[in-house]
């Protein structure tokens, strides 16, 4: 455009209407706007590691780019795909949002907040969220070496948002109808934890022999030491897998070693953050659970992109 013809469209814009001007100031603004950070990134992730989602070839080319996003196609398969394949991004509206989405949640903020802060809907938060958290939900160490210390905390059941209740409703925050931790009131959470900072967390049905076995099964060392307050469903554990087991009570320490005062603060922390949300449903339970354990997984890993936005990656990065 020379300068006659600008001079010319500037002359021109108070015959915009006003939907006009608005697309006209939406399509600058996207136009001059910064490159998108998780495009960056993914993109990067593509030309390091280039795979294809379709059939894993690395035979992949640039091919132009699809609504702002970087498109590519596979030589072998011939199928073309954006950089957002394979990843919780895919098919995602307001791509200017992500980051600070996700920024939000490393805030460890409401749903509520998340939504006024982001300018989205409260439902688009609430969808987002627990898209964000299914692979934190996966997320766990493999082995726990060393030290390792176990232990169970519950969490109320709860039926939070469902059309169906399996039971009369009841005031959130109510006491339980019953004493003791029965499975109707309460959902059983083992976590078990070691000296560096490596830990795993399992929702059970009930608190038995058989349910820790499959949970903890392959998951210990062989020449670790299990310290736990004593009860009985880690005898069998221990017992065939050879572990050595130290038996605690409270906030008692053999040796100036072994305790489990570390997995009691792990609760202690996880409990407290939990708090804020006032309530989730038992059935996003896992979600939650993974969310926590990628907030204290980046406490202590120098990392240069925060754990939430670094599980959000390609499938052969996970």
């Amino acid at each position: 455009m020379n300068s006659h013809q600008f001079i010319n469209f500037l002359n021109s814009l108070h015959k915009l209407t006003k939907d006009q001007y608005k697309t006209l100031q939406s399509q600058l603004k996207d136009t001059f706007a910064q490159p998108n950070l998780i495009f960056l990134n993914l993109q990067k992730e593509l030309n390091d590691h280039p795979e294809c989602p379709h059939c894993q070839s690395d035979k992949i080319i640039h091919f132009g780019s699809a609504n702002n996003r970087p498109r590519y196609r596979c030589k072998s398969c011939l199928k073309t795909f954006v950089c957002t394949r394979g990843t919780e991004f895919f098919r995602l509206h307001k791509p200017e949002k992500w980051l600070g989405y996700l920024q939000s949640m490393c805030q460890s903020q409401t749903l509520e907040a998340c939504a006024k802060e982001c300018e989205i809907n409260l439902t688009t938060s609430f969808n987002w969220r627990h898209r964000f958290l299914k692979m934190a939900s996966i997320d766990q160490t493999n082995q726990l070496d060393g030290i390792v210390e176990a232990d169970e905390t519950y969490f109320r059941v709860s039926e939070k948002g469902s059309l169906k209740l399996a039971r009369a409703p009841r005031k959130r925050g109510t006491k339980a109808k019953t004493a003791g931790l029965n499975k109707q009131e309460w959902t059983p959470v083992l976590v078990a934890v070691d000296r560096s900072h490596h830990e795993m967390d399992f929702i059970l049905n009930k608190v038995t022999s058989q349910e820790i076995q499959n949970k903890l099964q392959g998951h210990l060392s062989p020449d670790c030491v299990l310290c736990t307050d004593g009860q009985n469903a880690y005898n069998q554990l221990c017992d065939e897998q050879h572990i050595l087991h130290k038996v605690l009570s409270g906030h008692q320490v053999i040796d100036k070693t072994f305790h489990i005062n570390t997995v009691n603060a792990y609760h202690s922390r996880l409990k407290n953050w939990h708090r804020r949300f006032h309530g989730t449903a038992t059935k996003y339970l896992a979600n939650y659970l993974g969310w926590f354990r990628a907030l204290e997984t980046q406490k202590h890993e120098k990392a240069n992109v925060f754990k939430l936005l670094a599980l959000q990656q390609h499938s052969f990065q996970k």
